[in-house]
């Protein structure tokens, strides 16, 4: 767990920001201005509400004198499925605002229950390396630079043969259902062996968890999660989600078993996303994949999505 809070200057300590302290807070979250009256306040608010987010776990440092009521830096950790958390944090507009940031973070990290959270996770912009720097003071580790990448999917259906590239010979497709839990389990885990995409998370989670994070994503629709059979062996994964918010799907995980990599099965994986999409009525198709998982970034191009984003991504572990 994180060191106790300390002061990030004499007089400077991380505390908990109350309902009444709120909004000055959320402004400076979201904006960078310590401004209440936001209508990204507002719309955030309204958000939580709807979705009702546990913002218990929310710091900030305050400034001395006169100001002491304007938040100068503050760190809100949103816990989620899959006991992960998201921590968010102001953008720093000075550089020595770094050690309120760190207490902050240090303060929301500490806040969270154990029994309800496992892992920690922080996503900036690469051009914020002061935010970074602070973050690692408060104990989170660098995990991997995200790609973004994305590309519409016309309606349509086609006619797609699933078969495993080396033989020929026709895949069995598995959906989802808690019958076939231990299939996905499987398959899953396998996939995670040798993985390039984001090897820092291995061992960090329990598969009932990461089933359950996944699951979290969009509308779940069991159709959508497929697990594809060789010879009796679950060889592939393919999760998809529907995001309505968005009006748009997601590919949440895509993986295949060491054995059967460089194979060409990825290429068939992401033409039977496409396919699906397709099906469902067609639209925006969004995934994030470890910039470093080159082969994955070149299949996807080669499928026509294109980058729209990228983000520093860093975790905390909590203990047991």
């Amino acid at each position: 767990r994180p060191n106790p809070p300390e002061p990030a200057e004499p007089g400077h300590v991380a505390r908990l920001v109350t309902p009444d302290r709120r909004r000055p807070a959320l402004g400076l979250l979201m904006t960078g201005r310590a401004d209440g009256q936001d209508p990204a306040v507002r719309q955030f608010l309204g958000f939580a509400r709807e979705h009702q987010l546990d913002l218990d776990a929310f710091f900030a440092v305050y400034a001395d004198g006169p100001d002491a009521a304007r938040p100068i830096a503050c760190a809100l950790a949103v816990p989620g499925a899959g006991r992960t958390a998201m921590l968010f944090t102001n953008p720093l507009a000075r550089h020595a605002e770094g050690r309120a940031l760190t207490a902050a973070a240090r303060a929301a990290i500490g806040a969270l229950d154990p029994a309800r959270v496992r892992l920690v996770q922080s996503l900036t912009d690469p051009p914020q390396q002061a935010e970074r720097a602070a973050l690692r003071e408060a104990g989170l580790s660098d995990l991997a630079e995200l790609v973004y990448l994305q590309r519409y999917v016309e309606r349509g259906r086609s006619q797609l043969e699933l078969v495993e590239p080396g033989s020929g010979r026709p895949l069995k497709v598995v959906h989802w259902s808690e019958s076939v839990r231990p299939t996905f389990e499987r398959a899953i885990l396998r996939s995670y062996e040798g993985t390039l995409d984001c090897p820092g998370l291995l061992g960090l989670r329990q598969i009932d968890d990461i089933i359950a994070g996944h699951r979290a994503t969009g509308r779940f629709d069991a159709g959508l999660w497929s697990v594809y059979e060789f010879e009796g062996e679950p060889i592939a994964v393919l999760l998809l989600a529907h995001v309505p918010a968005r009006e748009a799907y997601e590919l949440v995980y895509l993986g295949v078993v060491p054995a059967y990599r460089g194979r060409g099965l990825g290429a068939v994986l992401v033409r039977h996303a496409l396919a699906s999409v397709a099906a469902r009525g067609g639209g925006r198709l969004h995934l994030a994949v470890d910039a470093a998982n080159r082969p994955a970034v070149k299949l996807y191009e080669r499928h026509g999505f294109r980058a729209n984003a990228h983000k520093a991504a860093m975790i905390f572990a909590l203990d047991d």
